[in-house]
């Protein structure tokens, strides 16, 4: 499971971070607005990466 920081927030950006999880190897778990939201997720095991 991951989580997503999109600080692009442009189509492009959203066709590419679909075209990453589309096949199931990697789970958007999580769609998230800050940096600050990712160390929580991390710690508690809700998801094992962040792309940003």
């Amino acid at each position: 499971n991951i989580a997503a920081l999109d600080l692009d927030r442009t189509s492009t950006s959203r066709l590419y971070l679909h075209s990453l999880t589309n096949d199931q190897d990697l789970i958007l778990a999580f769609t998230v607005g800050s940096y600050e939201e990712i160390d929580p997720l991390l710690v508690s095991g809700e998801i094992d990466a962040a792309l940003v």
